[in-house]
């Protein structure tokens, strides 16, 4: 696990065989780049990054069970997350100008999806949860979805 504060860029990473990515906490981050090499990553956090407008592609990283992307200001739009096939946890919440959420219908092992405090939390598809729900069975240990 490595920890990263006080940045203002994250360059290419590499393939440094990490399983947890926490990107917590840097006020003047306003890039990053090079996650698609990260594919051993199970878990990314980007978090409380104030100026980060957008994050990049995040394809490469199938192996992604959680992902957290909670309480940037400036960020408006979210890579793809269609290839997320083991994907148990989404947390994309309180991020107060991000105006549409990528399709969950293909998350088939999700169990707990937050999604408020963003612009437009209702972009979330009524559907794509109904379809989640029916594929699983309806067993889920949380979902929270609020209209802001």
């Amino acid at each position: 696990m490595i920890e990263l504060d006080a940045l203002t860029s994250l360059g290419d990473l590499g393939n440094l065989g990490l399983t947890t990515l926490l990107i917590t906490d840097n006020p003047n981050l306003v890039t990053i780049s090079g996650l698609s090499g990260l594919s051993d990553l199970r878990e990314l956090v980007i978090a409380t990054s104030n100026k980060l407008p957008s994050i990049p592609s995040l394809s490469n990283l199938t192996s992604l069970e959680r992902v957290i992307i909670h309480g940037n200001a400036m960020l408006s739009t979210l890579p793809s997350m269609s290839d997320f096939t083991a994907l148990t946890e989404l947390d994309v919440s309180n991020n107060p100008r991000l105006t549409a959420i990528p399709s969950v219908s293909t998350f088939r092992d999700l169990t707990s999806l937050e999604v408020y405090g963003n612009a437009n939390s209702t972009a979330i598809s009524i559907a794509d949860v109904s379809s989640l729900m029916a594929s699983s069975g309806g067993i889920y240990s949380s979902i929270y979805a609020s209209r802001v």
